[in-house]
Formats: C-alpha cells, structure tokens, sequence
C-alpha cells in the first residue's frame, strides 16, 4: 500500500486566539512549524507542532556586504502597524515601495542602522551584521521572532538596549 505523503506547514506565526486560525490548526493534518516559541506555545496543544527558524534565516546574502551608511527607518504602513507607536519621521516601508527582492535588500545593505517593526526587514539586517533596532508590530511577532534568532544576531536589539557595534555578516 502505498503511503500519502506527508503535508508540512513552513514556519509561521499564529495567534490562535483567532478562531479560524485554531480551528484549520485542528483540523490539519500536516506538520505544523512555528517560527517562534509564542507560537509554537499557543499551537502545541491544538496540531502536530514544532519549532524551526524562519526560513528567511537560511538565504544566502553574501552578494550583500556592503558596510553602508546612515540610518534606514523602515517601519510597517499596513494594518499590522501598531496604533500606539507613530510612524517615526523619515520612513520608508521598503516591503512596500521597493519593486524587487534586489531592490529591497540593497536597501537594507546601503545603510549602516537599520530601524524597523517589519520581521524579515530585521531579520536581513541583522544576517548583513547591520545594527538593528526593531519595535513591535501590532501583536508579538517581531519579538517573539527576535528573542529566537540563532546563534550571531547580537546586534539585533530593542530599543534602549542598541548594541554598540554591529557585528559581522553572518555567513550561512
């Protein structure tokens, strides 16, 4: 008898808070990743969990080693922008003005700081060795993402804790 191939859900986040996100979690019958430990917390219970990093942590983005230069604010415009936190003076939400994966990442390269609530924004400034300074979106993702990055992201940090230097880029 031959076996059905097994159904694999990427790593996201989930707020299964949200009926309908609970109810297709219990419903499947896939393996489900969390990218972060809040996630795989609030899903463990409910489907066939587990926990992995993000995907977006395993690119290659050794064609993007520039140092850089001054300070890119890249904060979410959408309807996961926080209501609490204005939108900082000088944004520019590159995951919705740039016109290519290229674009978006050479503009993370060009700077030397990298300000953001946008998750993947942090995650490749952070991969690049920018200093990164993340605030939170309108519920826990960018924290929950960043209190798991692997091993070498030291110079991803909230504000009022910067990290001094930014560290290398990391290889992968």
């Amino acid at each position: 008898a031959q076996s059905r191939p097994q159904k694999i859900a990427h790593p996201s986040t989930f707020e299964v808070a949200e009926d309908r996100v609970r109810e297709a979690l219990a419903r499947t019958n896939a393996v489900v990743f969390a990218r972060e430990l809040t996630s795989f917390e609030q899903i463990r219970g409910v489907c066939d969990a587990r926990f992995a990093h993000d995907c977006a942590f395993f690119a290659d983005l050794s064609d993007y080693s520039a140092a850089g230069s001054g300070e890119l604010i890249a904060f979410r415009n959408d309807e996961e922008r926080p209501d609490w936190i204005p939108v900082p003076e000088g944004n520019r939400d590159i995951s919705a003005d740039t016109e290519s994966l290229d674009q978006w990442l050479r503009t993370i390269e060009s700077h030397r700081v990298v300000r953001t609530n946008r998750a993947h924004v942090m995650i490749a400034a952070g991969m690049m060795g920018k200093q990164v300074i993340f605030s939170p979106c309108s519920y826990f993702k960018i924290e929950a993402l960043a209190a798991t990055c692997p091993p070498g992201f030291d110079n991803v940090a909230a504000p009022g804790h910067e990290p001094l230097l930014a560290s290398p880029a990391i290889s992968r």
